[in-house]
């Protein structure tokens, strides 16, 4: 860290991006200061009960100087009497969690060979377990669809609800996740169940007989609510781990970062990365 300036980098080596990057500055730092200038950054409308971004941008001041000196904590008390305190996770996600990537856990039996060898042996060795986490061979082939695979999950209703009740090998009740990659995938008839895709192709006002595809657009509350509502809601998932591939950060001046956001042209400067929590939080 260079106390001089609050800036941080970091180096990662994945891919030809890897190499040391610049870190945003630290509004915790030596000085026992820090000045935050809001005033570029985008805003939330607030006419709705989820607030969306209010792209009526106005030329204005919007300025917090944060002065604790050497009370960090203090510093982090003004930061949330600004944004509010931040939640905690629910109380599962301080279990333990089990996941293999795939196909290995599906033994190509699906749900049968993921009860047999994984939740019974837990049981068996007196292991903890709060959260079982189905990477991407949960649903049909390709880097992302929200559609059950049927040869693996033929009864997915019956999968979940055995997680959920404690019917199982564990033997109690369980917390499911579904890995996801929703800036890797536009929503086609082709991989989507026929009743869903209709479904999604009505919540988004497109008569579902032209078989138009949707591009992700975490940006478009009409797109972002249908996902949940139509697509994600259905899966009877408790919690949905947001993975990213092919993601579309400065790609074609598209806004958006790593964590499957997915960027529109229009809210250029928005941190992708943060937009997608919000709305999968939201």
């Amino acid at each position: 860290a260079d106390c001089a300036t609050s800036r941080f980098r970091y180096s990662w080596a994945w891919g030809a991006g890897g190499g040391s990057q610049p870190m945003f500055e630290s509004l915790i730092n030596a000085h026992g200061m820090y000045l935050l200038d809001d005033a570029s950054t985008w805003r939330l409308d607030g006419d709705s009960p989820i607030p969306w971004i209010d792209r009526r941008r106005t030329q204005q001041t919007d300025v917090y100087v944060f002065c604790y000196g050497k009370d960090f904590g203090a510093g982090l008390q003004q930061l949330t009497s600004i944004t509010g305190r931040p939640p905690l996770m629910p109380l599962p996600a301080y279990g333990v969690w089990w996941c293999q990537c795939c196909p290995a856990y599906t033994g190509g039996a699906g749900p049968m060979s993921f009860d047999r060898e994984v939740l019974q042996e837990y049981r068996n060795r007196s292991l903890p377990l709060s959260i079982a986490v189905l990477d991407m061979d949960w649903h049909k082939a390709g880097w992302n669809s929200y559609t059950w695979e049927p040869a693996l999950f033929p009864d997915p209703h019956g999968f979940v609800e055995s997680l959920h009740n404690g019917k199982n090998g564990y033997g109690k009740a369980l917390k499911l996740m579904l890995n996801i990659h929703p800036g890797a995938y536009n929503i086609t008839s082709e991989d989507e169940a026929a009743s869903r895709y209709e479904a999604f192709s009505r919540a988004m006002g497109v008569d579902p007989k032209l078989e138009m595809g949707f591009e992700c657009n975490l940006f478009n509350k009409t797109y972002a609510s249908s996902l949940m509502e139509v697509m994600l809601y259905a899966t009877e998932a408790d919690y949905f781990w947001n993975d990213c591939f092919n993601c579309t950060w400065q790609i074609a001046g598209k806004s958006g970062q790593d964590g499957g956001s997915c960027g529109d042209g229009e809210s250029i400067g928005v941190d992708g990365n943060l937009w997608s929590n919000y709305v999968f939080n939201s």
